[in-house]
């Protein structure tokens, strides 16, 4: 074959794939013109009436009403977060299937033996949503402060009982706590916060780290007692709650809300999608649900949620070297 002849080819095949490339570009560009063509599916990768589920609920009638299609609800729960999140992960990347997670997902591929999605390349951000600091919970019949608490911590080894659910990113900000605290301690495990619930008030464990939600009403009776917050700042609600730090305790947790879609959506479907969310995000009724269940709506760009999501993933991974934590 003569070189001009090899030239006229290239150039052919090069035209042929910048029309393909063309075509590619004008169709995803169609597609998030008519997005969304079909309800579209929130999946939660927990049980109804939790906290991810919450979001998902409140989101769900906005979101139909702007989109004028149905926004279901599919709760998938199992493994932990896993099933649901692998279901999202695998499902078609068109942008109507999305995942409505919690930070949980960031910690899976550090706490399976064998992970069932990588959540850095199977799953993107669309938008963060909100977050909530921890509490650490005490039942009625405890020492009154914090202080107290460490100081017959480090008096008694190993007397704390402190509830987690195991193999969790709970489980992993729990030993996180009790390092900083410099306390060894018992860790119970149960299989879930209503539960762990109902053994704080019954007396049976000496320490939670959980979030607000819930929690309020067993405060507001004095069935049990929040030592101490580890916001940066007092939660707006509880503002006598000590932060950590202000104890000198250098521990600050911040657990987050967001909402993924498959890695593999097209860049514009993506992009409306991100820009429909943060609208909705900013309905004040949704906000004032928000703030009232015990959570601060939260924005933060794609990029910032992805490098969250990666620095969290690699310190979960060193808490389980850290702490002995075993993979299940």
């Amino acid at each position: 074959m003569n070189s001009r002849l090899a030239r006229q080819r290239v150039r052919m095949l090069c035209g042929a794939l910048g029309m393909v490339a063309a075509g590619l570009f004008a169709a995803a560009g169609a597609q998030a013109e008519t997005f969304p063509g079909k309800a579209v599916t929130l999946v939660v990768p927990t049980p109804a009436a939790g906290p991810i589920d919450f979001f998902a609920r409140n989101l769900s009638p906005l979101l139909s009403t702007r989109w004028g299609q149905p926004v279901v609800v599919d709760n998938k729960p199992g493994a932990g977060t896993a099933l649901g999140t692998q279901a999202v992960a695998r499902a078609r990347a068109d942008g109507h299937t999305l995942l409505v997670a919690n930070i949980a997902i960031s910690a899976h591929g550090a706490l399976a033996k064998v992970p069932l999605f990588d959540v850095e390349r199977e799953l993107t951000p669309v938008a963060m949503v909100a977050s909530t600091p921890y509490f650490v919970i005490a039942p009625e019949k405890s020492p009154e402060t914090l202080e107290a608490l460490v100081a017959y911590g480090k008096a008694n080894p190993d007397k704390l009982n402190v509830a987690i659910i195991p193999n969790s990113q709970q489980h992993l900000d729990t030993a996180r706590l009790l390092s900083v605290l410099g306390v060894k301690a018992t860790l119970i495990p149960y299989p879930g916060t209503a539960p762990i619930t109902r053994a704080l008030v019954a007396g049976e464990v000496d320490l939670f780290l959980g979030t607000l939600a819930g929690m309020q009403p067993f405060f507001d009776n004095g069935r049990l007692r929040p030592l101490g917050v580890t916001s940066d700042k007092p939660w707006p609600t509880l503002p006598k709650v000590p932060t950590l730090q202000s104890r000198g305790f250098s521990l600050v947790l911040d657990p987050w809300y967001a909402i993924f879609a498959p890695a593999k959506t097209p860049a514009p479907v993506l992009a409306k999608l991100r820009a429909d969310l943060q609208e909705t995000l900013q309905n004040l009724e949704f906000k004032k649900k928000v703030v009232d269940g015990g959570y601060m709506p939260r924005q933060a760009t794609p990029e910032e949620v992805s490098r969250i999501v990666s620095e969290n993933l690699r310190v979960s991974r060193e808490l389980v070297r850290a702490y002995n934590i075993q993979p299940e």
